[in-house]
């Protein structure tokens, strides 16, 4: 059985309205409809930025320039009994045309002053947005 990594990214993308792009999660995946941020867990030996642009790709059907990392925060996972380390980076998309994948079934773009009454997947995100420009 194959180790379930404890690292993953997140990339904070802003719109020209200063919106923050958020997916949720397909509720056939796991019966959870919570709101996050497009990313997910580092492969064992890959580069985060490069997990992170891969992510984005499988998540959204398109590319993204990942900038500067703009900080982590953590998640207990009761279900495995670990700790995810999630590092967040500033990110822009190479298009405004989104091909979500089969892992979610909505796209959005949010003002940050709307964040806290979103279903988040953790509300550590809100700390994480809090350190982007």
């Amino acid at each position: 059985m194959r180790d379930i990594p404890t690292n993953a990214v997140k990339a904070v993308i802003r719109n020209k309205n200063d919106e923050i792009l958020f997916v949720r999660r397909h509720k056939k995946r796991d019966g959870v409809t919570n709101w996050d941020l497009p990313g997910g867990l580092v492969e064992p030996g890959e580069d985060k930025t490069v997990a992170l642009n891969r992510e984005v790709s499988e998540e959204l059907g398109i590319n993204a320039d990942i900038g500067g990392h703009i900080g982590t925060w953590s998640f207990f996972r009761p279900l495995d009994g670990k700790t995810v380390e999630v590092e967040n980076f500033n990110a822009t998309l190479s298009s405004d045309r989104l091909v979500l994948s089969d892992e979610h079934d909505e796209a959005k773009w949010f003002p940050e002053k709307d964040l806290s009454s979103l279903a988040l997947k953790d509300l550590s995100i809100l700390d994480a947005l809090s350190h982007s420009p």
